[in-house]
């Protein structure tokens, strides 16, 4: 509840609520089919402004978004070293030899 009001008394994002809703506006510009998301990133966009917004999209000016939504959600493809690991694991899980 102290965080609502802390978010509701507030035309700046509290510094303590920076990464977390930075993270938020950040996912959202990248999951569209999660309408609520879409409605979030509107709310918080009306509550901070559209440059704070922005900013988070875009990761400018130290939008603190957290480094693992960044990952998570990046659109370029991982290291050979990450996709070697994750397909060794999956066949590990799998009972599947690998030979490469």
């Amino acid at each position: 509840m102290e965080m609502v009001t802390l978010i509701q008394d507030n035309k700046e994002c509290p510094d303590e609520l920076k990464e977390a809703i930075s993270s938020l506006i950040f996912a959202s510009s990248r999951c569209g089919e999660f309408p609520e998301l879409q409605h979030i990133r509107e709310i918080l966009k009306s509550m901070y402004g559209a440059e704070f917004a922005l900013d988070a999209i875009e990761l400018r000016n130290n939008y603190r978004v957290n480094p693992k939504v960044i990952e998570q959600l990046s659109t370029r493809r991982p290291q050979p070293e990450t996709r070697l690991k994750v397909l060794k694991q999956i066949a590990y899980e799998n009972g599947i030899t690998l030979y490469l």
